[in-house]
């Protein structure tokens, strides 16, 4: 076998390896597990939210006592 043989030989079977992920992508089969990890960053969205809203709050509480003691000094 000459290296044109081998280097076919190997195009060969890295074509039908894609084909055969390409295939086994696009399944119907595979659908709902590929639609659960596209949404796996929005997952925890209301928890963050409520942290941050939590967050917020803190530091408009924090903002309004220093701007009270602010008041008081002058």
């Amino acid at each position: 076998m000459t290296d044109e043989h081998l280097a076919g030989l190997w195009t060969l079977i890295a074509l039908i390896a894609f084909l055969s992920v390409c295939a086994w992508a696009y399944s119907g089969k595979r659908r709902s597990s590929f639609e659960d990890a596209a949404n796996l960053p929005f997952a925890d969205e209301d928890v963050h939210k409520a942290t941050l809203d939590t967050s917020l709050e803190n530091d408009n509480v924090d903002n309004n006592e220093q701007s009270a003691t602010s008041r008081k000094s002058l």
